[in-house]
C-alpha cells in the first residue's frame, strides 16, 4: 500500500446513501490512483448498494 493518506472527503462519515455511494466511488478512484487494494471492498460494496437502492 502506498503512503498517501486518504483525502478528507473520504475520511468524513457519510450521512445519506448518496454520500455513501459517492465516498465509495472516491475510495475506488483513490485506490486506482495509488495502486492500492483497499478499493476492492469499496467496489464490491458500491455495487451491492447501488443494486438494492
Amino acid at each position: 500500500m502506498s503512503g498517501t493518506d486518504f483525502p478528507a472527503s473520504i475520511a468524513t462519515p457519510a450521512k445519506t446513501i448518496d454520500e455513501v455511494i459517492n465516498q465509495l466511488t472516491s475510495i475506488v478512484e483513490w485506490s486506482k490512483d495509488n495502486n492500492s487494494r483497499i478499493g476492492y471492498f469499496a467496489a464490491l460494496h458500491r455495487k451491492v448498494v447501488t443494486i438494492t437502492q
